[in-house]
């Protein structure tokens, strides 16, 4: 009975260790330990957003005016009904406010990632994520009417947008999407939030069909095509790190060129008119859902350029960093000009913040 007891008792002690040492190892993955000294702070303005936060932005640099992801996203986390919309805001114009950027708001509309796609004839189209109350996720397309307004044309639906979270569009009806969870069990949904596995689909619609290219995104949450269309550029969010593609513009296929490492979990990529990738990333999965619950409790945000160096290595740059008090969950920074155009999770209000090369 004694040799049993004094097993057991190592058993019980085995397992408390294994599951303080997995508290911990979680705590640090998740950035509980993190802190941050903010960076380009000083020189912003801020714009408010009535009722509703922009978790994505796109800018049409070429008219100066930016789109918004409209929506009451902390009604939605707390399960109260929220449609959303797409605003447009004049950057020429510092004293410009948001207005209506849709003609009409599609049925069951609540918008998440965004994409702007302008062809050779200057015709320009919009690709807005939709997760639909009640519906199949969508992707909700728009094209530019005469009155400046975006025109409804498509719904598309399919299996390639499994939890789409943000997309990239590469014609007038074709587009990357970025899905942030494959799990098809509760233990692959706790391996994704626990460990970072990568089971999330990337997915290609080529204007007639959904084509999966690769299965093993850990959570993305943001993509971009570089302007030149060679790179595909994907958030690995929950493995702290932004994936760099080359693509293949004749078959959209894509081969891993590069593994950008960063200490925080990436959400939106915004390529620059240099060639740059601008992308926001949360300094602490902790603070953020905490924020979710608690307004007052602030989310860290940082943005990092990345690019090639002289070397020809890729080289992640930290350019802006928050503590919360300027921008709590920062999801979105825009290249425009010498300033950087800043999004939230949720945060009723973006930012112009004058932040250097």
């Amino acid at each position: 009975m004694a040799a049993f007891l004094k097993w057991l008792g190592a058993i019980v002690a085995a397992l408390f260790v294994a599951m303080v040492c997995l508290a911990v190892y979680f705590l640090a993955r998740t950035g509980a330990f993190n802190s941050v000294q903010n960076l380009a702070t000083e020189a912003c303005a801020a714009i408010a957003l009535e009722g509703v936060s922009a978790e994505d932005i796109v800018v049409d640099r070429a008219r100066g005016l930016a789109y918004l992801s409209a929506l009451d996203r902390r009604a939605k986390v707390g399960g109260r009904p929220s449609l959303g919309t797409v605003l447009k805001i004049d950057l020429n114009d510092v004293d410009s406010g948001p207005r209506p950027a849709l003609a009409e708001d599609p049925e069951a509309f609540r918008p998440h990632g965004m994409s702007l796609y302008t062809a050779p004839d200057g015709q320009q189209t919009l690709f807005v994520i939709s997760h639909r109350p009640g519906k199949s996720q969508a992707i909700e397309i728009f094209e530019m009417g005469d009155d400046g307004l975006f025109d409804h044309i498509e719904t598309v639906t399919g299996d390639g947008l499994v939890s789409p979270n943000d997309l990239a569009a590469t014609g007038p009806r074709e587009f990357y999407v970025a899905n942030d969870t494959g799990a098809e069990s509760r233990f692959q949904r706790m391996q994704e939030q626990v460990f970072g596995a990568g089971f999330a689909k990337l997915t290609y619609f080529d204007g007639a069909k959904f084509r999966t290219l690769r299965e093993d995104l850990a959570s993305a949450g943001g993509i971009a095509v570089s302007a030149d269309g060679g790179r595909l550029f994907v958030a690995d969010t929950q493995q702290k790190r932004v994936r760099v593609f080359s693509r293949d513009k004749i078959t959209n296929d894509v081969s891993l060129a590069a593994i950008v490492e960063l200490d925080g979990l990436p959400d939106n990529i915004d390529i620059a008119p240099d060639g740059g990738a601008w992308v926001t990333a949360h300094a602490s999965a902790f603070s953020l859902i905490r924020h979710f619950f608690d307004a007052a409790d602030p989310s860290p945000s940082l943005v990092y350029r990345i690019a090639l160096n002289d070397r020809g290595f890729w080289r992640a740059d930290l350019k802006y960093a928050s503590d919360g008090r300027n921008l709590s969950a920062g999801s979105v920074a825009v290249r425009y000009g010498d300033e950087l155009i800043l999004g939230s999770i949720t945060e009723q209000k973006i930012l112009r913040c004058k932040v250097p090369d």
